[in-house]
């Protein structure tokens, strides 16, 4: 249950950040939903490690491993792609001014 719960939160942040990635004016809210979204998932990472070395069962930490793995990988190279966007972004705004 909290495994699908946990699942369904991350789900649900990635969903606004593609939202908010793709419309500029919701920029200021992507980098706080990112973090929100890497802090939950290493928190999970971090329950199931614990509870793997604790030798809790399957169904303890298979689900919270599965969310923190996940999650921490397809977050953060999704932030490092979203830093390199925002970068090229800020450099055609400049461009753009200059000339």
């Amino acid at each position: 249950m909290y495994g699908g719960g946990l699942g369904m939160l991350l789900g649900a942040f990635g969903g606004l950040i593609g939202l908010s990635s793709a419309w500029s004016k919701m920029r200021p809210l992507i980098l706080p939903l990112y973090f929100v979204g890497l802090s939950l998932s290493s928190l999970s990472l971090l329950a199931g490690i614990i509870a793997l070395c604790l030798g809790q069962p399957w169904h303890v930490h298979y689900p919270l491993l599965l969310i923190g793995i996940i999650g921490v990988s397809v977050l953060g190279l999704n932030l490092w792609q979203q830093y390199h966007r925002f970068r090229a972004d800020e450099l055609r705004r400049i461009t753009a001014v200059d000339v």
